[in-house]
């Protein structure tokens, strides 16, 4: 079950169109974020009881989906979407990868793809939590795509692997290297993460 979300920023959720946004289990598991999309009229009405088994509930039935337009990609993984409801900005960390830096050989090229499969598109873009940037770590879908699989299918992105296990994304990095896609093409391609920190050591 997918529940719009009509007003959110990305560094906070503005309480005048949703009840709360409650993130849960912190502790060793993926936090979860429930939107429950009702007007502030309607909220005082609303029962504690009611919204407490809702949010028992959560684990299991919610995640969150924006849909709207790609209005900028700012490189191989994050983009700015605007929501169709309300035309709110929300600036999306594409989740399950982790495509080059701007600064990293393929950076630019990997920026210049996602951009040609979604900017200036529709796409929805489902997630259940949001990263310490305030972005929403998502999956874009574009024209029945799911997009962050295609910049690891073709070469665009590294899989995340340290914290994502989905054999999807394993096998398409797998496939991609061995056929000298994209990035896998440099003889010797730097894992973005081990990147950024030695550019922090300096």
């Amino acid at each position: 079950m997918f529940t719009h979300i009509r007003c959110i920023s990305a560094l906070y959720f503005h309480w005048c169109a949703v009840v709360g946004v409650v993130e849960v289990c912190k502790q060793g598991c993926t936090s979860f974020f429930v939107v429950f999309p009702i007007t502030p009229k309607e909220t005082a009405t609303v029962k504690p009881l009611f919204l407490l088994s809702l949010l028992l509930l959560s684990l299991s039935l919610f995640s969150a989906e924006i849909i709207g337009k790609v209005v900028g990609v700012s490189d191989g993984d994050t983009i700015t979407v605007s929501d169709n409801l309300d035309k709110g900005k929300f600036r999306i960390r594409l989740n399950k990868i982790d495509a080059p830096e701007k600064k990293q050989a393929f950076g630019n090229k990997a920026k210049q793809y996602l951009s040609s499969l979604i900017f200036g598109k529709q796409v929805s873009v489902r997630f259940k939590e949001i990263d310490r940037y305030g972005r929403v770590l998502g999956v874009i879908y574009c024209d029945g795509a799911e997009i962050n699989l295609v910049m690891v299918q073709n070469g665009y992105a590294w899989h995340y692997s340290y914290y994502d296990k989905t054999p999807a994304y394993i096998q398409a990095e797998k496939q991609a290297r061995a056929d000298k896609k994209g990035l896998w093409a440099d003889p010797n391609p730097i894992n973005p993460c081990q990147f950024r920190k030695s550019q922090k050591k300096r």
